[in-house]
């Protein structure tokens, strides 16, 4: 549930009145926490992709690449469950 209204930037602009009960203020919170990781996930997607490309061309780092893409993979896993 969203209060539209409500759903930018709401938990860092203290824009929330005090009347919306606790468990809206949680659901606009969460709601404009999954649009910030939606958003940062195409930059990181576009990167394991390049990664990848690069991985599969024969690139001569590909130990590095391959520690560059577990740590893309590990920050995207680890940002999803914040």
């Amino acid at each position: 549930m969203c209060i539209p209204i409500y759903c930018t930037n709401v938990y860092t602009s203290g824009k929330i009145p005090s009347s919306v009960s606790t468990s809206a203020k949680i659901e606009v919170v969460l709601e404009q926490l999954r649009q910030e990781y939606i958003d940062g996930s195409g930059e990181r997607l576009d990167e394991l992709d390049r990664v990848l490309g690069q991985m599969f061309k024969g690139n001569s780092d590909w130990d590095g690449l391959y520690v560059e893409f577990c740590s893309q993979v590990y920050t995207m896993k680890g940002t999803a469950g914040s």
